[in-house]
């Protein structure tokens, strides 16, 4: 009777075992696919705050065609990633937070864009930026909870915040060296 009861414990103590590691296995691989997702989420805005900022005061690629409208002249976009000026606006919808859209598409001095003929066209600001801070993510480290993420990264740090079940940036990371 005593080896029987032995044999079944070492089973029980045997499945156990099998069960805890699978667990693990399990809890590991989730939170290597979360981690995955959440560098890519942050990369992605991280790329998309750059491009607000090289679209609202970088030195924008133009040609020589212009066009005049209120007696000020629109020079043709070439950069190819900026098709129309609803895909900026997206930009900033779908980068940061709801209270930080209006003010940052709202700026004084900024490129302005208008849209002739299916070409894209802009009146770059006074004080364009030629030299946009770059960052180096290497060294990325970040807190996060379902509220909100910290990011930390190039001796500093910015926020991200779960707004309506989207990830968005608290601010701008970007500004100009000049």
């Amino acid at each position: 009777m005593k080896k029987k009861e032995l044999i079944i414990l070492g089973s029980i103590l045997l499945l156990t075992i099998i069960v805890i590691v699978i667990t693990i296995v399990i809890i590991a691989t989730k939170e290597k696919d979360t981690n995955k997702e959440i560098d890519s989420t942050i990369y992605s805005l991280f790329d998309n705050a750059y491009k607000y900022y090289y679209y609202m005061y970088g030195d924008i690629k133009i040609g020589d065609g212009y066009v005049e409208s209120d007696g000020e002249k629109y020079y043709a976009v070439l950069d190819e990633e900026i098709l129309e000026i609803e895909n900026i606006m997206d930009l900033v919808k779908n980068t940061f937070i709801k209270s930080k859209v209006g003010p940052m598409i709202n700026v004084e001095d900024k490129n302005k864009y208008f849209v002739f003929s299916d070409i894209l066209y802009v009146q770059k600001s006074e004080n364009v930026c030629k030299n946009i801070k770059e960052y180096n993510f290497d060294n990325l480290n970040y807190l996060y909870n379902e509220e909100r993420i910290e990011v930390k990264f190039d001796s500093t740090s910015t926020y991200i915040y779960n707004e309506d079940g989207n990830w968005k940036l608290g601010t701008n990371i970007y500004f100009c060296l000049d």
